[in-house]
Parts: C-alpha cells; structure tokens; sequence
C-alpha cells in the first residue's frame, strides 16, 4: 500500500492509505 498526501484548499492535510 502506498500513502498519499492530499491537501485540500482550506489547508487541511489527510494522509489515505490506498492499495493497489
């Protein structure tokens, strides 16, 4: 699985978890 950074305009970070 590899852990992707998204960051939204409000600044806000969330790290998801996708497998592939």
């Amino acid at each position: 699985s590899d852990n992707y950074r998204l960051s939204f305009g409000a600044g806000t970070a969330v790290t998801v978890r996708a497998s592939k």
